[in-house]
């Protein structure tokens, strides 16, 4: 192409085809007079998923001036092997800058673009085309044909300026249920008094689905497909640009707020200073209006200026004020439960919080300040008093106020149980005895009995309530031995259990006969003891006994026996 293509081409282009509803927006970001530049597709796409590389993509095919003209009759070809993406189709690029202006032009044709096993992209004819010529306001326009995206027809003239949303199914390696997402511009028109650009389409992709790996829902950003751009510069060097008013002319030290700056020669590229500070968003409205919102700086007058690639202006008057204090706000609690028993730590995040002026209430008990932990305006550090288990509210409060509160969750810390009693203390050797237990913490099915080396569970215990048990002891020897109570929660103090002997009845009184119960040719004795049991003490045959055995029980009413 050639400089001969001019405000005429642009309206040539757009009764070629169907327009494509267009945007004028902010000014390009071409940067030097004369500058132009043509572009047929423009990539920028990555993904990483579990380690591995699917996505890769920062590829183009452009041309900028000086003069020229670009055929490119296979776009695959062009831009080479692409990993995880492929572009096919053809494109025409011209640019040219020179006293008869600077003009730029992108046809592209048969195009279709693939991102991870998907057509992303497919246009018939998309052209764009920008021209800057002398005595005239820069122009551009852009026209598409036969769009689809993800697969779906897509009508330029139907699509909303904030864009088309689209969506479809993708077999992604690592995820589940992957669809890609795709937000969809046709037709971007941006220009202002020194430059302009069109952009025919441009594609932003989403991947959304399940990481196995990490168990959920996932969205990552894969980038964006910028279809068919035409950009130019004027040749005239435009003035630095001035600042005349700022409304509001003050604003707090802690930034954020929005200014509207009145003055000249804004373009898209202007930058915005105060006091030694970048403004953030700023939106350039016109050549001679912007807005931004201020950064945090000191109290007390400071300077505004504006930058663009023509220079910068004189400053302007704008002075910071200290902000208004606020009343403290609690938003969240991390974590938001604790142990009854206290001593974790607990963060407070909200805003309003003053350094050495902040107290925190947890139920009944106040934190004085020199307690809690201050890192800034939006965040405290405490210790968790104890509390009795259940909800607890916790508020901050500044000279200000207090802010209203949000619920601690105090769950109860179990304890080991303890033992207060034994009763009886003490029994024979022989077992049988039925002891109870009293004390805190038996928790019934759950308790386990220590004797020295003979342990209780489940049926052998009877936990009639969380202080008391009882069990039957088992036959031991004479003496004390340790008795102890496990739980969950751990083990219990030891208490002791003393065995005793039972004393042998005395001998029969001379001159009475005995008798041979056991048939073996020796006196014998029964005895009864206290619980009923009756004994049998064999004798030896030597004026002494054998090992005695029990051989009856229930016999508390007996009064003698008759051999």
């Amino acid at each position: 192409m050639s400089p001969r293509w001019s405000t005429a081409r642009v309206t040539a282009i757009a009764t070629a085809l169907a327009i494509g509803g267009s945007a004028v927006v902010a000014a390009p970001t071409l940067a030097l007079p004369g500058d132009a530049e043509a572009s047929a597709v423009d990539l920028r796409l990555s993904l990483e998923l579990g380690g591995a590389s699917l996505l890769d993509v920062d590829a183009a095919a452009e041309t900028e001036s000086p003069p020229r003209e670009v055929v490119i009759p296979d776009l695959s070809a062009h831009v080479g092997a692409l990993n995880g993406a492929a572009v096919a189709g053809r494109a025409t690029l011209s640019t040219a800058s020179g006293a008869a202006g600077t003009t730029s032009s992108a046809v592209i044709e048969d195009l279709t673009v693939s991102v991870l096993g998907v057509q992303a992209v497919g246009a018939t004819r998309v052209i764009s085309a920008a021209d800057c010529l002398p005595g005239a306001l820069p122009a551009a326009e852009t026209a598409s044909e036969g769009v689809t995206v993800l697969g779906t027809p897509v009508d330029p003239a139907a699509v909303p300026v904030a864009g088309l949303e689209l969506s479809t199914a993708a077999t992604v390696p690592g995820m589940t249920s992957a669809e890609v997402l795709a937000k969809v511009k046709v037709g971007t028109i941006s220009r202002n008094a020194a430059s302009a650009e069109a952009t025919g389409l441009t594609v932003n992709l989403t991947l959304k689905g399940t990481v196995p790996d990490v168990g959920m829902v996932a969205a990552i950003y894969l980038g964006n497909i910028v279809i068919g751009e035409a950009a130019c510069e004027h040749l005239e060097v435009p003035s630095a640009p001035t600042a005349e008013e700022l409304v509001p002319a003050e604003g707090v030290s802690t930034g954020s707020d929005t200014v509207t700056l009145r003055g000249s020669g804004f373009t898209g590229d202007t930058t915005v200073d105060v006091g030694g500070n970048a403004a953030t968003d700023v939106v350039v409205l016109s050549d001679s209006e912007l807005t931004f919102s201020t950064p945090a700086g000191p109290v007390g007058p400071s300077l505004v200026t504006v930058t663009t690639p023509s220079g910068s202006s004189t400053g302007l008057g704008f002075t910071y004020t200290e902000p208004a204090p606020e009343v403290p706000v609690v938003d969240v609690l991390d974590p938001d439960e604790t142990a009854a028993t206290g001593g974790e730590e607990i963060w407070i995040f909200g805003s309003g919080f003053a350094r050495d002026r902040t107290s925190v209430t947890v139920g009944e008990t106040v934190i004085s300040p020199s307690d809690v932990e201050f890192l800034n305006t939006g965040t405290l550090v405490i210790k968790a008093p104890a509390q009795p288990a259940g909800l607890a509210s916790l508020s901050v409060t500044t000279p200000v106020g207090s802010s209203g509160s949000l619920d601690l969750n105090y769950f109860p810390v179990a304890v080991p149980p303890t033992i207060t009693s034994v009763t009886p203390d003490s029994g024979p050797m022989e077992g049988n005895t039925s002891v109870t237990l009293r004390g805190t913490g038996f928790v019934p099915a759950a308790t386990m009995v220590t004797m020295d080396t003979a342990s209780f569970l489940d049926d052998d215990v009877t936990v009639v309530s969380d202080t008391e048990l009882s069990f039957i002891v088992p036959a031991g020897t004479e003496g004390p031995v340790n008795i102890d109570v496990t739980t969950a929660a751990g083990t219990s103090n030891t208490v002791v259990y003393t065995y005793t002997a039972t004393a042998p009845p005395p001998p029969p009184p001379a001159g009475m006969e005995g008798h041979d119960f056991n048939g073996d040719g020796t006196v014998d004795v029964l005895a009864r003891d206290s619980a009923g049991r009756l004994w049998l003490y064999p004798g030896n045959g030597a004026a002494g006994w054998l090992a005695k055995k029990q051989v009856g029980s229930g016999w508390q009413s007996m009064t003698a026996i008759l051999g």
